[in-house]
């Protein structure tokens, strides 16, 4: 019996929800078979299906940041190594940060799926790992990409089914966490068999052809979307501007950043000039990732609720100029890559602020910033690990921001739970609560940012990687902005001692304590016209104080026993005199 060639609507809508389902697959078998709590609670990885023409058919969610950079990754590697080269059962290994996108950490891995004897389609996952044998953990004042860990560039990693125990070496004698990474790595490659069996399973079912044509129809599709509610959109130009605290190196030194956006018929363009030079320290953002996370830019404004394909990012582009903080070349060092990249995007929602106020939201909690920490025990053995931290998200035109998430280009990934740290890390979770007064004020308040409290229960060496804590996290159309991030180390029996930003190395003794801040959203919005029951609730809730209460939102709330209530007479007295009229 001859199958068919084509692929009519309903086997298209079966294969592509099939490639969807065997996406998440493969990322359940990431979760299960790693080692590392930074991917299996965190979620820091990503992992998709991409065609022979190296278009995402369906992904995985993990970290968005990710998604868009493994199809420019997998095509660098690819190319690098040379197609011709690549044999069935063969796998490619990538740590290289210009082809990768993403620091030396992220380490892709690229499987390639033959049918009859060709590249049918790629299975593609990164992945942090904890030590890839760099001067630390992680660093903040690296100058080159040498100093920030091992670089392999497409390297089979499987030469025809077979691992490669020659490169399996060179991964583990250059990291503190063997055992870990190496397991790590088998789970990715576990991932990546996983989606070519599945793969080559729905192809046996169908055939090559019809399941190529669904493909191609897929990502038309997408694209046939996204152009739709373009052209719905206003044709313009907008821009705004922004800065990150510093580089690292030159430390208070801003890092200008700049986006202008441009609509035309059916077309979005993104452009990053007048943003800076490449910077000394590591906040250069390799091109993969700017792609990336205009990419996911366009994606929130544009189809938030249609699953992401290939074909709904053909009709943006991106121009970024080469040598610049968002193009930067070897041997530039990129360890805090992702700092530059999540301005960028909540550039792009401030800038298109009046064009399409029904799809924007103010500023998130302003940073991707957490701590990283290592140790060694009495005994020998090594700790290490570290967590993001949830923070509040912005306002938008009719809710509240969410209180406690991560931030948007690291949306899909979790922090740690206390648990989880105290039983893997030498850590003490001595308070984890949500941050009263953290939230920008406005009409729609921003969601909040959380409160930390660690005690070290070894010595610890310590990194702090925070960014924008000069910059509050601001509002739109007269939503207030909110207080930055702080990190701070608690000293017993003193004045706690500040170290907001960027530190490497820095020592903790067993018993002192780490107070984490993280911000909150912006608001959106006039505060005085926010429902007072709403700001009662607020109180109640420990959201906000009786003092923010007053003073920002104009609502005079008094305590009555074992209550609070609203002074209805005092609050229409203020706001009346607060707003001059």
């Amino acid at each position: 019996m001859t199958q068919d060639k084509t692929a009519d609507p309903i086997s298209v809508e079966v294969i592509r929800n099939y490639f969807i389902s065997l996406a998440y697959q493969m990322r359940r078998v990431l979760e299960n078979a790693s080692f590392n709590p930074v991917i299996y609670e965190m979620r820091d990885y990503s992992i998709g299906l991409y065609d022979k023409n190296f278009e995402m058919i369906a992904e995985g969610p993990g970290i968005p940041i990710f998604t868009g950079c493994l199809a420019m990754a997998t095509e660098a590697m690819v190319e690098h190594i040379g197609m011709d080269k690549l044999e069935d059962g063969d796998s490619i290994l990538s740590s290289y940060p210009f082809d990768t996108g993403t620091h030396p950490f992220d380490v892709t891995i690229v499987t390639p799926v033959f049918v009859d004897g060709e590249i049918f389609a790629y299975m593609a996952s990164k992945a942090h790992w904890l030590d890839v044998g760099g001067q630390d953990l992680y660093m903040t004042d690296t100058t080159d990409m040498y100093q920030e860990g091992l670089l392999l560039r497409s390297v089979k990693i499987k030469k025809k089914g077979q691992v490669n125990e020659e490169i399996l070496d060179i991964i583990g004698l250059n990291s503190r966490f063997t055992d870990i990474v190496i397991g790590d790595l088998n789970a990715q490659l576990a991932a990546g068999e996983h989606g070519k069996k599945m793969t080559l399973a729905v192809v046996g079912k169908y055939g090559k052809d019809l399941v190529a044509d669904a493909i191609v129809k897929i990502m038309n599709h997408g694209e046939s979307i996204t152009r739709s509610i373009i052209r719905k959109l206003p044709d313009g130009r907008w821009s705004a501007e922004g800065a990150l605290d510093d580089d690292g190196i030159n430390i208070g030194v801003p890092v200008p950043i700049k986006l202008s956006v441009v609509i035309s018929g059916d077309e979005i363009t993104f452009d990053t000039t007048g943003s800076s030079g490449m910077t000394e320290g590591p906040m250069n953002c390799p091109l993969a990732s700017t792609v990336s996370v205009l990419s996911l830019l366009s994606k929130v404004l544009l189809t938030p609720q249609y699953p992401a394909n290939g074909g709904c990012f053909r009709p943006v582009k991106t121009i970024s100029p080469e040598g610049s903080i968002f193009n930067p070349t070897p041997p530039a060092p990129n360890c805090l890559y992702g700092w530059p990249p999540d301005c960028l995007i909540q550039l792009g929602f401030k800038a298109l602020a009046s064009a399409m106020p029904d799809r924007v939201v103010a500023r998130s909690g302003n940073d991707l910033g957490g701590f990283l920490f290592s140790a060694v025990a009495p005994d020998g053995t090594r700790y290490g690990g570290g967590s993001d931290e949830a923070q509040g998200q912005g306002a938008w035109i009719d809710s509240d921001g969410t209180n406690a998430l991560c931030d948007l280009v690291v949306a899909e990934s979790r922090n740690v739970p206390g648990e989880i740290i105290e039983e893997r890390y030498p850590l003490f979770v001595e308070r984890y609560s949500l941050r009263s007064d953290s939230g920008g004020p406005g009409k729609f308040r921003g969601g909040l940012g959380v409160e930390k409290h660690l005690r070290a229960t070894l010595d610890l060496k310590v990194i702090i990687s925070q960014d924008q804590t000069k910059t509050p996290a601001w509002g739109l159309f007269g939503g207030k902005s909110s207080p930055v991030a702080q990190i701070a180390v608690l000293r017993a029996g003193t004045e706690h001692e500040l170290r907001t930003g960027k530190v490497t190395g820095y020592h903790l003794p067993k018993g002192e304590r780490l107070l984490i801040l993280t911000g909150g959203g912006g608001g959106w919005g006039n505060p005085f016209e926010r429902e007072p029951q709403r700001v009662l609730d607020d109180v109640i809730n420990d959201y906000v104080s009786l003092e923010s209460a007053r003073n920002d939102y104009g609502v005079v709330i008094k305590r009555e026993r074992e209550n609070y209530v609203i002074d209805n007479e005092a609050t229409v007295e203020l706001r009346r005199s607060r707003s001059g009229k």
